[in-house]
């Protein structure tokens, strides 16, 4: 902490100089306060004004702004959005990072919008340990989303596990930063075998226990950058980033053995089906990337269930 108000002054008006930070200061309806000095010239957004709403400014707050309110409310304690794309007319696109925190706990309450320019790092940061690094960080900011607040929208109540809303928001991060740093990421898409006749003939409180043995075992086997969730019924889907879809499977033969032991003290026993599928050049999407997993799911069912087979593999 600077004790000397005159060098915390002049310190912050070397990083505006420079042109790496500006900040901003926002009304309580994320409308703009006070700019920087050098906000317009940093943003090369000359109409700026105070007043405006600063969603008109930064399309990535459009859906966010919920999220700011709870942050002036201190429910949540900042706000980040890391390496998104920002483009004004006539210059080239470039990558910026937003923080925001609460400025003032007493009325009148403010917003402090901090913009970074991460360009050079977001081009250069190509070594596996600073990818790591990234995706560590990544998962646990991903984790923030568990608040108390959003937790019945982002999990399943049965399992504890994500569902598919949270994985539909994560998934494609998880592609994007895989892209970005030419890393691999595998998918699984899995499922119990006869689930319906486990259901329907030992009742559905026997197959939601099921379904809670598997999630348990899941749990225990991923690693912390590993994202699990509740796809839909019995179905689970789970990307692993940094493995490759022989390493992937390795992997599942490794939930299997645990499962079995975990089924030990279960009353039944049932088996899992597994397809897996690798993010390559020629998958455009994370819907694409989920289609593939599950196709190779539908393979092994096919061919016999309790197997597992990887999407593309000739047999």
């Amino acid at each position: 902490m600077f004790e000397n108000t005159e060098l915390a002054l002049d310190v912050l008006q070397t990083l505006l100089e420079r042109g790496k930070i500006t900040y901003a200061l926002l009304k309580d309806d994320v409308s703009i306060y006070e700019l920087a000095p050098n906000f317009k010239t940093f943003l090369n957004a000359a109409n700026v004004q105070v007043g405006q709403p600063v969603t008109e400014i930064f399309d990535a707050l459009t859906c966010s702004e919920q999220t700011l309110q709870e942050v002036l409310s201190q429910k949540i304690p900042e706000y980040r959005l890391e390496y998104i794309n920002f483009s004004s007319p006539g210059f080239s696109p470039r990558y910026i990072s937003l923080y925001i925190w609460n400025y003032r706990c007493n009325a009148p309450r403010r917003l402090l919008l901090v913009v970074e320019d991460v360009t050079s790092s977001a081009l250069i940061e190509q070594s596996a340990i600073q990818a790591h690094n990234e995706l560590y960080l990544l998962r646990i900011r991903l984790g923030q989303t568990n608040a108390k607040l959003q937790r019945q929208a982002l999990y399943d109540s049965l399992t504890e596990l994500p569902n598919r809303r949270y994985l539909d928001d994560a998934l494609p991060r998880y592609v994007e930063f895989s892209k970005r740093y030419q890393t691999p990421l595998s998918l699984m898409m899995m499922d119990i075998d006869d689930f319906k006749n486990l259901n329907d003939g030992f009742g559905h409180d026997v197959g939601d226990e099921g379904l809670r043995i598997l999630s348990r075992v899941l749990s225990k086997s991923m690693r912390e950058t590993d994202f699990t969730a509740r796809y839909g019924g019995d179905e689970f889907c789970i990307f692993l980033p940094m493995l490759n879809v022989a390493l992937a499977r390795i992997l599942v033969d490794k939930i299997k053995k645990a499962l079995d032991k975990e089924l030990e003290s279960f009353s039944l026993r049932f088996t899992i089906s597994v397809g897996i599928a690798a993010l390559t050049s020629d998958v455009a999407s994370a819907a694409e990337l989920i289609k593939l997993a599950d196709d190779a799911l539908y393979r092994a069912k096919r061919e016999g269930k309790n197997r597992i087979y990887i999407s593309g593999e000739k047999k």
